[in-house]
């Protein structure tokens, strides 16, 4: 699985370096990274071992920042972000390699509009997301407790509504810990593969209480489902027609299935294909 950060600055690191306590490090060169005055010459990376689990800890190459790598054909990567193009473009790279990506906000300084390009590239691609709000020990709870900013976070990322939230303080430590255990559960969820025959239950059962609406001219019927793949979950319906499915009805079965499989913190495909 790999992470990715939002912000130019240490609170990412300090998440990082808090998950170190009691932990094994093996160190190994790995890459050259590059020509920043802070990086130039050094190249290295390192192995830690978190609950039984090997992760790759590596540099970035974009600016001193770390990310994750799991062994065992399993990633876990943080990346600094940087306005200029350059940046972006490694940024977005990565964000392509990911298994699960990791967004930290400041939360003394709230959602920017980065935050926003970073959630909208990972819901194209279709990965699973995190979103951590650090220095959550500085925010003023009366004013903002965290059920509201709960709320400001949906509001603004409401084209991704199946991303998990969690509250950090790198600083205190405070649920820092719990950060290894969320990524390895919305993994898990992202690599679920539900038996055909539960699929269709929730699909037809789904279909069966609320029937589609006419629409292109004419009314979707659902005869069965399947899922294909995984890493995002992706569920081929095979219909009469898939010009008449609407976008609205099509979220209502992703719906249908949330409330029946934990699927929180992964995307969900549906696909329509016309039943030969």
């Amino acid at each position: 699985m790999r992470l990715r950060r939002s912000r130019g600055d240490a609170s990412s690191n300090h998440i990082i370096n808090n998950t170190k306590t009691n932990n094994h490090w093996v160190l190994r060169v790995s890459e050259q990274l590059s020509d920043q005055p802070e990086c130039k010459g050094r190249q290295f990376s390192e192995i830690r071992t978190i609950k039984t689990v090997n992760f790759l800890l590596h540099c970035s190459h974009a600016l001193p920042g770390y990310g994750w790598r799991q062994r065992n054909k399993e990633y876990i990567c943080v990346v600094p972000y940087y306005i200029d193009k350059y940046a972006a473009i490694r940024a977005l790279a990565a964000i392509e390699r990911s298994d699960v990506v990791l967004l930290v906000i400041d939360g003394e300084r709230g959602i920017l509009e980065q935050d926003r390009s970073v959630v909208s590239y990972a819901v194209e691609e279709g990965k699973p997301l995190i979103i951590i709000v650090n220095k959550w020990d500085l925010v003023d709870k009366t004013e903002k407790p965290m059920n509201e900013y709960i709320k400001d976070l949906k509001e603004n990322f409401k084209f991704c509504s199946y991303a998990t939230f969690m509250f950090v303080s790198a600083l205190t430590k405070k649920r820092v810990g719990l950060i290894t255990e969320e990524i390895s559960k919305v993994h898990k969820n992202a690599s679920k593969h539900i038996p055909t025959s539960i699929v269709n239950e929730i699909i037809l059962d789904a279909f069966a209480y609320n029937p589609t609406p006419d629409f292109n001219g004419g009314r979707l019927k659902i005869f069965y489902a399947n899922q294909v793949s995984s890493n995002p979950p992706l569920i081929i319906l095979f219909v009469n027609d898939p010009n008449f499915m609407h976008f609205s009805y099509k979220r209502y079965l992703e719906n249908k299935l949330r409330e029946r499989i934990d699927f929180e913190g992964t995307p969900i495909k549906l696909v329509c294909r016309a039943r030969d």
